[in-house]
């Protein structure tokens, strides 16, 4: 997005967080980015605050919030040593508005390559997480993604289209090749010396080296590693596993505030009563009170959102159900709803609350759906693709004698079998870049 086109001003929105009154910003066409997530963290604990008649606050005001805070309550300044880091911080924190690379590592959820912008959240405190994690114990992708960074998987990738197209463009030449040497002499060749010396050059200018049989078997290799790393890619496309969630949940402490990094977006944490919550920071909510948190308990599959108390409101109808079967908790029996002459509002306040959750969790489906689809697709079409070709190379290069003996036999070595992927389940978010060249729907880039 051009600098210009960047909203430099954030809507407020007031919650209860521990008994106590917050404000929280609401993201705006930025998405949700990392400067949002560690400002919420850092309103959340009660460390900055704004008017609490407040309804929204310019970048530049957040700014000095909380560089005053890091002077002020932090005692960088003071430190001669700290700084430096301080000159990051102030460096960095404007560019987190549009989004910061993250190059995730597979073997744990803190896991990541260091980039000069996660110095923002050392000098806060605030811990930032993945639930991207391999299972150490699944010998199909150990090998290959277990020491990995998502950056390697896809020059791994890359590597993998380059050498198909290669092996491609040579059989095309090996069989031109062949399709000139097997065509009889046109009539009259033989009785001018200048049309023979014109069909000889061609002839040698066209001849190709005899292939590396190591280079074959590297090839090989980096093909079969490829198909890996491409099926775990497709399977955990929601940047979200099993695995992740259970250690996740080892990691973080009750009560903890710490930011969650998925699927390019940034998103403020929390645990409570050992489970997960994600803070809504969707302006769709900015206008249900009872629409506060996300339950973070599968890697796929509905939403449940909770209020402040950490509960399921009554306005959303049957979700009071699914978010406590999801908890494995039995949902406690509802009080009769009181009489429309006791509380003469409270239907019609409730009505527009649902309608307005409903709308918002609407649209939002229907955006990632119609994403994931459109992804979902190009990844098959691109395996069908590459498969293909590959079966196609495979089977132009029929055994022969090579055109000069005293090169040696060809190589026979034949590349490894491409394993077939499965396809990945329904995915939460849009899979993984993670580099900032490669876009969401927010700003934030991986």
């Amino acid at each position: 997005m051009p600098a210009g086109a960047v909203s430099d001003i954030y809507s407020l929105r007031s919650i209860v967080f521990r008994g106590k009154s917050a404000q929280i910003v609401v993201q705006n066409e930025n998405g949700p980015c990392p400067f949002i997530a560690i400002c919420n963290v850092l309103f959340l604990r009660q460390y900055i605050a704004l008017p609490p008649d407040a309804v929204s606050v310019t970048l530049s005001e957040l700014l000095n919030l909380v560089t005053d805070f890091l002077f002020e309550k932090r005692g960088l300044s003071q430190n001669a040593d700290m700084q430096y880091q301080l000159d990051d911080v102030v460096r960095h924190l404007p560019s987190l508005q549009v989004g910061m690379d993250v190059n995730v590592r597979f073997r744990s959820v803190d896991a990541y390559e260091f980039m000069p912008a996660m110095v923002c959240f050392d000098a806060f405190n605030i811990q930032m997480v993945h639930g991207w994690v391999l299972d150490a114990a699944d010998p199909d992708f150990a090998e290959v993604v277990g020491n990995s960074s998502y950056n390697a998987l896809t020059d791994l990738l890359i590597a993998r289209n380059e050498i198909l197209d290669q092996r491609e463009k040579r059989a095309a030449a090996e069989q031109a090749q062949k399709d000139k040497a097997d065509k009889p002499p046109e009539a009259g060749a033989e009785d001018g010396e200048a049309d023979g010396d014109k069909t000889e050059e061609p002839k040698q200018e066209e001849e190709l080296k005899p292939e590396d049989p190591k280079k074959r078997i590297e090839d090989d290799e980096v093909i079969r590693k490829a198909s890996v790393a491409e099926q775990f890619l497709e399977q955990t496309a929601g940047q979200l596993t099993y695995t992740g969630l259970i250690e996740l949940n080892k990691v973080i402490k009750e009560g903890e505030l710490c930011v969650l990094f998925r699927n390019n977006h940034f998103s403020t944490l929390t645990k409570h009563q050992n489970r997960l919550f994600c803070l809504l920071t969707d302006v769709g909510y900015a206008d249900v009170p009872e629409a506060v948190w996300e339950l973070l308990a599968e890697i796929d599959g509905d939403m449940h959102i909770v209020n402040s108390q950490f509960q399921a409101p009554r306005s959303f109808g049957r979700q009071g159900n699914i978010m406590n079967a999801a908890a494995g908790r039995q949902e406690p029996p509802r009080e009769p709803a009181p009489q429309p002459q006791q509380l003469p509002h409270q239907p019609d306040v409730s009505r527009q609350q649902m309608e307005a959750a409903d709308a918002a969790f609407a649209q939002q489906l229907q955006r990632e759906e119609q994403q994931l689809a459109r992804q979902r697709e190009e990844q098959r079409m691109r395996l069908q693709q590459q498969q293909q070709q590959q079966q196609q190379l495979y089977a132009q290069q029929p055994p022969r004698q090579p055109h000069h003996p005293q090169a040696g036999p060809r190589p026979t070595t034949k590349p490894a079998p491409r394993r077939q992927a499965t396809p990945p389940p329904a995915p939460r978010r849009p899979t993984g870049a993670t580099k900032k060249k490669k876009k969401d729907d927010g700003c934030c880039t991986q």
